[in-house]
Parts: structure tokens; sequence; C-alpha cells
């Protein structure tokens, strides 16, 4: 009787183990992301002033690669985000 119930105990703890019930009080090693720096106060006006520069710079290659001057390349993007993107606006 007792050898049994020896037995018993021990495929419950040895399925208990296995399937991860004893894992949830374990920290973790990896490493907590690292916090971006807040531009303003909202996720959206930082997310919008991160990708109009770029999204600028890749339209000014663009330009370039087709023969139009930086300068030009420059202004033309700029007008184009402005006439593409008219509904957004910096946070402030």
């Amino acid at each position: 009787m007792i050898s049994r119930f020896l037995l018993v105990t021990l495929f419950v703890v040895l399925g208990l183990s296995t399937s991860g019930c004893f894992s949830f009080g374990r920290k973790t090693k990896e490493p907590k992301p690292a916090k971006e720096a807040k531009i303003s106060g909202t996720p959206v006006a930082d997310m919008e002033k991160a990708f109009k520069p770029r999204w600028i710079a890749q339209r000014v290659a663009e330009l370039k690669s087709r023969g139009v001057v930086e300068a030009a390349a420059q202004a033309q993007a700029e007008s184009e985000y402005a006439i593409t993107f008219r509904y957004t606006r910096p946070g402030k």
C-alpha cells in the first residue's frame, strides 16, 4: 500500500515538474528591452516625428537615383510628404 502511494506520488511530482507547473515562479534571465526616449507626451507624435525624416530621406534617395538634384529632390520630397500625409500633425 505504501509503495503504491509512493509510486503514484512520484509520478505526480514527475508529471508536474515536466509540464511547467513549477516554473511559473521562476524569473527569466532575458534582459528587458531598453526604454526609448520620448520626444513628446504621446506615442503617435513620437512615431510621426521619427517617421517623417526617414520617409523624406528615402524619397530623396529615390529621386536622386533618378537624376534629380539634391536640393530639388529635398523640396519635392517635403512637398509630397505634405500632400500624402496631410491628415497628420506633429505632436507638440
